[in-house]
């Protein structure tokens, strides 16, 4: 009996252990399915992922050349610009070369002007210089034999007042004497 009941439980073990065994290559058949489902998916994933990579890589191509081609077009442009500026700033720097060289061209020719005018005026003044020189000159020979004449009529006057002085002082003198002699004459007359 102990015998027919181990039997039975190692038939039971046996039994369960098949029904074990057989749940769990039902599950792994599972798994691989599944998990061959998502290799395949995965692999598909992938595949599109790659085109979608290759398609974004074409157009960040695409973009970075049309924005190479633009940046080309650009730097063109501003070079031509550029250029265009460099030729009106060399078209202004000739202008103006030429206008400060007829500015200098015409300063010259003023200050040539000026200094003939100059010249004029000085010879000018020399000639006013010397005539109111010479005026002077004739002046003042005028005026020298005017004072001589002017001292001569002087010398005149006082020879002449001089003389007068002494005949005037001869008869003062004369009458003084004649005076004297009358009173000498009178007293005597009165003494006697």
């Amino acid at each position: 009996s102990i015998d027919g009941l181990v039997a039975g439980q190692v038939e039971k073990l046996a039994e369960g252990r098949d029904l074990l065994r057989r749940a769990l290559e039902a599950d792994l058949n599972t798994i691989k399915g599944v998990v061959a489902d998502q290799s395949q998916q995965l692999t598909d994933n992938r595949a599109e992922f790659a085109r979608a990579l290759e398609a974004d890589l074409g157009s960040v191509n695409g973009l970075v050349n049309s924005h190479a081609e633009k940046l080309i077009q650009d730097r063109s442009i501003l070079s031509k610009a550029l250029e265009d500026d460099l030729a009106k700033l060399a078209e202004s720097r000739s202008s103006i070369d030429g206008l400060v060289s007829g500015q200098v061209e015409k300063l010259a020719e003023g200050r040539d002007i000026l200094r003939r005018a100059l010249e004029a005026d000085l010879n000018t003044i020399k000639g006013v210089v010397a005539d109111q020189s010479q005026q002077l000159t004739d002046n003042r020979a005028e005026f020298a034999r005017a004072l001589e004449a002017d001292l001569g009529s002087v010398n005149g006057l006082v020879n002449s007042h001089a003389e007068k002085l002494i005949q005037d002082r001869s008869v003062l003198s004369k009458a003084l004497e004649d005076d004297l002699a009358k009173l000498a004459e009178s007293r005597s007359s009165i003494d006697g």
